[in-house]
């Protein structure tokens, strides 16, 4: 398992550093329980700025776009941190990986208090041409049958 601080991208606005700090001690500090982790792909640890966008079953933007940071990532999902408890339970997600900007609609899974901020863990239900707040980035779309 691996930590890895991704650097600040040109697309992806970035979250405070207080936020950043926080979650990089999380990270830091995280003990894994593989015993007790249901998850069927292992999450790596990782920090990332997101930009998210509330969405409706369509992927049209229903709220103010805001600024999260992973706190693990895998194929299939991520636990994220947020400055407000997160009202919806579909988020467009926007993040730089490998150096390329991934658009993404997640479906949360569940959300808590963590310290003065909020955590949720989310499960990546589909890939998106571009984000819906208007960023001007958009990559060709991905059939059905390509993985996430």
């Amino acid at each position: 398992m691996t930590t890895t601080t991704v650097p600040d991208s040109p697309v992806v606005a970035n979250p405070t550093r207080e936020l950043v700090d926080f979650v990089e001690r999380q990270v830091f500090n995280e003990k894994l329980h593989v015993a007790d982790d249901r998850r069927s792909e292992v999450r790596d640890l990782m920090v990332v700025m997101v930009l998210a966008q509330p969405v409706d079953a369509d992927y049209q933007p229903i709220d103010a776009p805001f600024h999260l940071v992973t706190r693990n990532l895998s194929p299939k999902g991520a636990g994220l941190i947020h400055f407000e408890p997160i009202l919806h339970d579909r988020l467009a997600l926007q993040m730089c990986i490998a150096n390329t900007i991934v658009n993404l609609v997640a479906r949360i899974v569940w959300c808590k208090p963590l310290g003065p901020f909020y955590a949720c863990g989310v499960e990546f239900i589909a890939r998106l041409d571009a984000f819906p707040a208007g960023h001007e980035f958009t990559k060709p779309r991905r059939t059905s049958s390509e993985s996430l």
